[in-house]
């Protein structure tokens, strides 16, 4: 990065250590090396070491198992089907016991207390709704006839207009990427950031898909370390730069979109409230294990949103 400024630097090392990032989270199944890693973010295996843990605050090993009870934890609350040995190895662990040991240390608890405690469930009691954090103001008032093309359930909302959830194909999106770290409130930086770069050359224009990417659960990651992306999407073959990545999503597969609008941030929360903890558990889905994102309809510079909630499905 000869003749770069420091701040250039800066973000140069940002963005490809956030490229080894993103691979890591793709092949947390699997043991992936640090010689692997390196070659992804573009370092030699020496330097790559060291600049990862400079700029996460971590080495490559605690972030993997960070990385891995996290997704073990979201397993965990999104999946009452499966065994917590199944999530174990689901999340590239090798033995179930080191698993309960290392989520114990984590979390303070056992996998099938967190299960209990945070798993999502519509609940008739208000007072158990009360302290479920993903209890919503919402009530599924129609249900899909399943011999249509695209099946629509309808949900009641409290506090803002009622709204529909329908199930969609996708394919991959390619994407420009600008990764935001800590509260996922904060997320505007990373997409003022964005259209400073993405404007100038075009992709910021009718066609183009605009997201929010949250890659970690709240409650089961400190608020500190949220993973969030601000994307919108380019041709295949864009070139980034700086801190912002040019990466493929993996997108393809069924989708459930819930359709909403409202004003005010406060919006947000009770949106995915209604998603995750009304419609999915009474929906014969469960959540799959791809990207889960916001797409926006509309100028989010305003108090008025018009977004849809995205979140990746497959047959229960």
């Amino acid at each position: 990065m000869e003749g770069s400024t420091p701040q250039q630097s800066r973000a140069e090392y940002i963005r490809r250590v956030n490229r080894a990032i993103d691979h890591l989270d793709s092949h947390l199944g699997r043991e992936v090396s640090l010689a692997e890693l390196a070659a992804v973010a573009c370092f030699s295996r020496y330097h790559f070491h060291r600049v990862f843990k400079a700029v996460t605050g971590e080495t490559v090993g605690q972030y993997r198992l960070r990385l891995r009870l996290q997704r073990a934890a979201s397993f965990l609350a999104y999946n009452a089907d499966r065994s917590v040995t199944w999530i174990a190895y689901e999340c590239g662990f090798a033995e179930a016991s080191a698993f309960s040991r290392a989520f114990r240390k984590a979390y303070g608890q056992c996998p099938s207390l967190w299960r209990e405690k945070n798993r999502v469930r519509q609940e008739s009691n208000p007072g158990q709704a009360a302290s479920n954090p993903c209890q919503s103001s919402a009530e599924l008032t129609g249900y899909p006839a399943w011999t249509q093309k695209q099946p629509t359930w309808l949900l009641k909302m409290k506090d803002m207009q009622d709204i529909s959830v329908t199930i969609e194909n996708m394919d991959d999106l390619f994407v420009a990427s600008v990764r935001h770290t800590g509260s996922y409130s904060g997320i505007g930086a990373a997409f003022d950031t964005l259209y400073a770069w993405a404007g100038p050359r075009g992709f910021v224009n009718p066609s183009a898909k605009v997201l929010g990417i949250y890659h970690d659960m709240p409650g089961a990651t400190p608020e500190e370390k949220l993973r969030s992306d601000a994307c919108v999407t380019v041709p295949e073959g864009t070139k980034g730069e700086g801190p912002v990545v040019v990466k493929k999503l993996s997108t393809k597969g069924r989708y459930a979109f819930g359709h909403f609008e409202f004003d005010g941030k406060e919006g947000f929360r009770n949106a995915w409230n209604a998603m995750m903890g009304v419609w999915l558990p009474n929906s014969g889905y469960q959540c799959d294990d791809r990207p889960t994102f916001e797409l926006y309809r509309n100028d989010c510079s305003t108090n008025h949103y018009v977004v849809d909630i995205c979140i990746p499905v497959r047959p229960q």
